[in-house]
């Protein structure tokens, strides 16, 4: 798969600085996986209500993971910026999706405490300064 790596030099550099980027996406390690056993069992899936089992190849997979990434990219998405909203930027041990509202500073975080007058939300309940 021919994806880009599509952040900012700026958020490059921070990754590797924190030793989070290893200049690979994940669609990287797939690759690597058909390329050595296109035909072994990858992933098994099953619904607990109908009993029904799904299972496929890593070639298999890597169709469908090409699937959706196109059609996340007509839609404007790119697959390393979603992939990097579950990279701790700042160190805080908390991401994007985690729920922290500013992952550039490792004091804001939705375990931190509030504080009072600075004009941040400290704790990430979308309030700023609220009464501590």
């Amino acid at each position: 798969m021919a994806f880009q790596i599509h952040l900012s030099e700026a958020r490059l550099r921070a990754e590797k600085a924190h030793g989070l980027w290893p200049d690979r996406i994940l669609t990287d390690y797939l690759d690597e996986a058909v390329k050595a056993a296109p035909n072994q069992v990858a992933i098994t899936g099953a619904n607990s209500a109908t009993g029904e089992r799904t299972t496929l190849t890593y070639a298999e997979l890597a169709h469908r993971v090409e699937r959706i990434a196109l059609g996340l990219a007509a839609l404007g998405a790119r697959l390393a910026a979603l992939e990097s909203q579950f990279v701790d930027d700042d160190g805080d041990t908390f991401s994007e999706v985690q729920d922290d509202c500013d992952d550039t500073n490792a004091d804001v975080s939705p375990l931190a405490d509030e504080i009072a007058g600075n004009g941040i939300d400290d704790d990430c309940d979308h309030e700023i300064d609220e009464a501590v």
